[in-house]
């Protein structure tokens, strides 16, 4: 049975290089599920996508398309002189990450968007039958 999304879920993302400091000391990111629609438009983006390790070529774009539609929020990201910032918004907001954080945060959205062997495997109903 198809279910519709919603766009107001909200999901915390810490970095990877970041899971073993105290929780004080992380910067978590709030990003939300791309749309199908939003999903089929990055991909128009991208000639090769992206891959379980990161980025592949082509796929700088789709990433920052992700990232500009679903980053909504952090708390803790830090100013150079360490004072917590308000989130400006997705489009200033890149302007004030590391490429390699845009990277992983881009990735996770994305990847969020695509299923999984297991995922396939778990539908409720039946798989189609080849020329059924």
């Amino acid at each position: 049975m198809a279910r519709a999304m919603t766009r107001h879920d909200r999901v915390p993302y810490v970095l990877e290089d970041e899971r073993d400091l105290s929780a004080e000391e992380q910067t978590i990111f709030y990003v939300r599920t791309m749309t199908g629609a939003e999903n089929y438009r990055s991909m128009s983006r991208a000639t090769l996508g992206l891959t379980v390790s990161g980025l592949a070529a082509g796929g700088a774009e789709r990433t920052l398309y992700a990232i500009h539609a679903c980053l909504i929020g952090w708390e803790n990201f830090l100013d150079v002189d360490g004072k917590p910032m308000e989130f400006p918004g997705a489009v200033e907001a890149v302007k004030l990450m590391t490429p390699s954080d845009i990277g992983e945060i881009g990735v996770f959205i994305v990847e969020g968007c695509e299923l999984s062997a297991e995922d396939v495997g778990n539908s409720d109903g039946p798989s189609p039958s080849p020329g059924a």
